[in-house]
């Protein structure tokens, strides 16, 4: 059967399911199921998630597998490891949620001065000084509360006891850095060649190059502050000829 990309999903013709292998138990436990371990059955939690919709078996896939890291650590009576899946799940809205809060405050903020995105752009460099001290001192403590922010946006719950968990904070606080940085580079309107339209979930495509008219070539070539034809104004029309 094909697999997607997120670990314990499956697509049938009839739609996706969940399908995960069932850890043996340790001794003597696994003695006493020793008579089904033969039998498929017992060996996989799998079944129908009755839809054909990516996103929604997604959503539905990434709450399953907290709830069987639960049932799971439960029987074995010790705590599952949080997947590599999971953690770039969580990390990934960690940074959506992050970069979409920022620049949304940036679009709903009035105009500013130069000092002010100066002074931005000092906060961030500030931000990471403290952020890479953190990483070389072992704190953790500032990505905590995002990720559980992060996590119960996808349905799952962190334990504070999971030693997992200061693995994914460890790997939360360097994208901070990163987020950071990004952050930065907005502050000064640098948003590299992805469009808007892809931050609003349309097309990934980066935004096409002016095309290569007669006027484009004159401007570009003009040295600066001589010279060259005065820019079209909008809705005026390329002179033909």
């Amino acid at each position: 059967m094909p697999r997607v990309a997120l670990t314990y999903l499956e697509r049938r013709p009839s739609g996706y399911y969940f399908r995960r292998r069932i850890p043996a138990l340790p001794r003597p436990a696994a003695e006493a199921e020793k008579k089904f371990q033969n039998s498929a059955r017992f060996r996989f939690l799998c079944f129908s998630l009755r839809t054909q919709f990516l996103p929604e078996a997604k959503r539905l896939a990434r709450r399953l597998t907290a709830a069987s890291d639960a049932l799971f650590a439960a029987r074995t009576e010790q705590d599952m490891p949080i997947s590599a899946e999971t953690m770039v799940a969580i990390l990934k809205t960690l940074r959506d949620q992050e970069i979409r809060g920022h620049e949304r405050a940036r679009a709903m903020a009035t105009a500013r001065s130069v000092e002010d995105v100066a002074q931005a752009q000092a906060r961030e460099e500030a931000i990471q000084d403290a952020l890479r001290a953190a990483v070389a001192l072992g704190q953790r403590d500032t990505a905590l509360p995002l990720l559980e922010t992060a996590a119960s946006r996808l349905g799952l719950a962190l334990a504070p006891a999971d030693p997992d968990l200061q693995v994914l904070a460890h790997h939360a606080t360097r994208l901070l850095i990163e987020i950071s940085q990004e952050r930065a580079r907005r502050e000064a309107g640098d948003y590299g060649a992805t469009s808007v339209l892809a931050e609003l979930g349309g097309p990934a495509a980066a935004v096409p190059a002016a095309a290569e008219t007669p006027t484009f070539r004159s401007l570009r070539a003009a040295p600066p502050g001589q010279g060259g034809r005065c820019p079209l104004r909008l809705g005026q029309q390329e002179p033909s000829g």
